[in-house]
């Protein structure tokens, strides 16, 4: 079964109950999670998925803003790892740097579109979601929904088109994870979160950010009581495959989400 792990972009914790989210929360109460989970610095874009499939932070791996540094090569990547191992990965995806995430070849197959400035464009990904596992399979998904973070910029963070925004894209998550299948195990975390019309900074509200992993083996209704980085998304992500965390990574498997 299918590995995935789901980013919604923009996404603060605080926004989820004032939302219309009843996928969202029928992922929480399937599996483990917590929303005081932290994110990198800075809290941007490319560096926190960087740092989400190398487990460093931006000041090691050289990515500190939305343009890439070829020097995180020099990281090891969730992706190459998960290639390297002889399980297909594959990638869907709105935002065209995303690609340089993972090294040329690493992935079996990739779906891009620029639809990030639609307020339904997020469905598009759903529906490639589904229609790539009716036909295919893979061991890893990538799948990143990104109109949150639009409407936080163009709306403002915690404005009521913001949150319906986040309703809007909470549907679409739902396509994603009926696309995956119903055995499939996948993190939905966020990037970053956001104030005003802004992230960027060492400041809580784009610091914290939502942190959820479901799936077979997964604990349920369970609220995380250890404390989550970001960085410790590939390394639970690894574990869940059975695969080995590199020594490179910072990050710790979030164990207590596991029941074994």
């Amino acid at each position: 079964m299918v590995t995935a792990l789901v980013v919604l972009d923009g996404l603060r914790p605080d926004a989820i109950p004032l939302a219309s989210t009843p996928h969202l929360d029928a992922f929480s109460e399937a599996g483990s999670s917590t929303m005081s989970a932290v994110t990198v610095v800075p809290p941007v874009t490319l560096p926190a998925h960087t740092s989400m499939l190398t487990s460093a932070p931006p000041s090691d791996h050289g990515v500190i803003d939305n343009t890439w540094n070829p020097a995180a090569r020099m990281f090891a990547n969730f992706v190459d790892q998960v290639a390297l191992a002889g399980k297909p990965p594959v990638a869907f995806y709105t935002w065209e740097p995303l690609r340089d995430l993972w090294s040329p070849g690493s992935m079996t197959a990739t779906w891009y579109r620029n639809l990030d400035w639609r307020t339904d464009g997020d469905h598009y990904v759903a529906e490639a979601v589904g229609e790539f596992f009716r036909n295919s399979d893979a061991d890893f998904a990538f799948v990143y929904l990104g109109s949150i973070d639009i409407a936080g910029h163009l709306h403002g963070w915690m404005s009521d088109a913001y949150l319906d925004q986040i309703g809007t894209v909470d549907d679409a998550l739902g396509g994603v994870l009926e696309g995956l299948g119903s055995g499939a195990t996948a993190v939905v975390t966020s990037d970053h979160g956001g104030h005003d019309r802004v992230h960027g900074i060492d400041h809580p509200d784009d610091l914290t950010i939502p942190w959820l992993i479901a799936g077979p083996g997964i604990r349920r209704n369970h609220r995380l009581a250890s404390e989550v980085s970001l960085l410790d998304t590939a390394p639970t992500l690894a574990h869940a495959m059975g695969l080995n965390s590199p020594s490179s990574w910072q990050g710790q498997a979030v164990f207590e989400a596991f029941e074994v």
